[in-house]
């Protein structure tokens, strides 16, 4: 005689069998990491957790490479004791001269453990070994450029929120306004002026009586007009003024002003 289950022990092994199909596919998601993949596991001392959690990711030059297994005090070292997982084939990139710090990811301040490389002239960190961390200088070494922006952004609104604080304080906007306003008048009434002066009788005039002057030396009227306009008297001039014939008609000016003195004297000499 042979025994065949039943349905109820029929539905029991399937759903036995979905809850382990189910519990599995939520560890191996929500590990970040390959649940087949094997990892090494590294130790991090830190004064204060920042709000690291476990599940955080562990990024090495910038690329995911593990999650953070535990956070706890460690009551030895009086510390906070970070327990970390990381890839297997990862594990040449960590040196001895490694570091490793808490940084903030986005706006939202998601914590995770940044880890950086150490130079190829040191020996490769055993696993299960300790990453020291990089000491704490300042609260912006862990804030990231998004947090840097809405730091920035708070700074410019207090700012500003003090100067217009200041600026309506004891009424002086509205002075402000006030004498903006009395500046664009006077402003305007300057303009008018000027425009009332440029196009008053007196300027008038003189532009009337330069345009005639002009006209007259364009015509060859005067002294002016005929030397622009009589090409002639130009050279005439020049020759006069230059050269050989300068010197001959000074010379025959000379000659004739010392006989006109011998003259004179004779003159006198003559009537005694």
């Amino acid at each position: 005689m042979s025994l065949k289950p039943t349905n109820d022990i029929k539905v029991g092994i399937f759903v036995l069998i979905g809850t382990a199909l189910i519990m599995l596919a939520i560890v191996i998601l929500g590990g970040g990491n390959s649940f087949f993949s094997r990892t090494y596991g590294y130790t991090i001392h830190l004064d204060d957790a920042e709000g690291l959690i476990p599940g955080s990711k562990v990024i090495l030059n910038g690329i995911n490479v593990g999650m953070v297994d535990t956070v706890d005090f460690d009551k030895e070292f009086g510390k906070i004791q970070v327990l970390i997982v990381v890839r297997r084939d990862v594990k040449d990139l960590i040196r001895k001269n490694s570091k490793a710090e808490i940084a903030t990811q986005g706006v939202l301040g998601d914590k995770y453990i940044s880890i950086r490389g150490g130079t190829q002239d040191e020996p490769v960190l055993t696993p299960g070994a300790e990453i020291p961390p990089i000491p704490a200088r300042d609260i912006s070494q862990f804030i990231s450029k998004g947090d840097e922006l809405l730091l920035t952004l708070n700074k410019m609104a207090s700012h500003l929120n003090h100067i217009l604080a200041s600026f309506e304080a004891e009424n002086r906007s509205e002075q402000f306004f006030k004498n903006m306003t009395n500046a664009a008048k006077n402003l305007a009434q300057t303009t008018e002026l000027l425009g009332q002066q440029i196009n008053g009788p007196q300027i008038k005039e003189s532009l009337t009586h330069f345009s005639q002057i002009l006209d007259k030396i364009n015509k060859g009227k005067g002294t002016i007009g005929a030397l622009v306009n009589d090409a002639s008297l130009y050279d005439e001039v020049r020759a006069l003024m230059g050269g050989m014939n300068r010197n001959r008609i000074v010379r025959n000016l000379v000659r004739q002003t010392l006989k006109e003195s011998d003259s004179g004297e004779a003159a006198p000499s003559n009537a005694r």
